[in-house]
């Protein structure tokens, strides 16, 4: 168990209750993560050898 999981079961139940599908609701929370590291990825320096 990771320090996120409570408030990412908590999204997702709250989804649900919304109407929202499971799969759609983990898509959608995959979909900010990888948004999120590309800008961390993207504002980070380069390293080269």
């Amino acid at each position: 168990m990771f320090a996120l999981e409570p408030s990412i079961e908590s999204l997702v139940t709250a989804a649900l209750k919304a109407g929202w599908d499971r799969e759609s609701v983990l898509l959608a929370i995959i979909n900010s993560a990888m948004s999120n590291a590309e800008k961390i990825q993207s504002s980070s320096p380069m390293m080269h050898s």
